[in-house]
């Protein structure tokens, strides 16, 4: 009866061992390392010789997902999506680049969100209007006196996702600005 007991406490522990090790390992990085860890996630192996700036940080609501807006080497605006874990590190779950402003759809634990990143150096742009070209779904956000933006609002429980975005950038007499990119 012992020798059971002892069998099924082995197996409960290698289990509870097992599942600690699964969810701690994937969520490495630290504050410290946050910018090298994510030039070695865009530049690879060619890490060594580039580098990134990260711009701004922001913590999606209450989640764990976290967006970094960071700089190219080249200048492109780039963003990732990171996840904290219970050990308080993080991991990359997705990263992109493209036009100086963009939207993306995030998943976390809480639903989706929809977000707006990107670059106002020039302050031109005083709000953003996004407005989903698939689904009744549409946001504003006032990125005035910003230089570089983090937007985001929680999608209906009713949306997997609002993408593709029309994205309408207007000035601070509410004029709509033409955009290049």
């Amino acid at each position: 009866m012992k020798k059971r007991w002892f069998i099924v406490f082995v197996f409960v522990l290698l289990f509870f061992l097992s599942y600690a090790i699964a969810t701690y390992l994937p969520y490495q990085i630290d504050n410290v390392t946050l910018q090298q860890d994510l030039t070695e996630w865009v530049y690879k192996e060619q890490a060594d010789s580039k580098s990134i700036e990260i711009l701004r940080t922001t913590q999606v609501d209450h989640t764990s997902s976290h967006i970094i807006l960071f700089e190219l080497e080249s200048g492109e605006i780039a963003f990732a999506h990171m996840m904290q874990g219970w050990n308080g590190k993080f991991k990359i779950v997705e990263s992109g680049w493209g036009p100086a402003i963009t939207y993306r759809d995030i998943q976390t634990k809480s639903g989706g969100y929809g977000v707006i990143y990107g670059d106002n150096s020039n302050l031109e742009i005083d709000s953003i209007r996004a407005d989903s070209l698939e689904v009744s779904f549409g946001f504003s956000a006032d990125v005035s006196n910003e230089l570089y933006f983090i937007k985001y609002t929680k999608l209906p429980a009713s949306i997997q996702t609002a993408f593709p975005m029309e994205l309408r950038l207007y000035d601070n007499n509410d004029r709509e600005i033409d955009r290049v990119n």
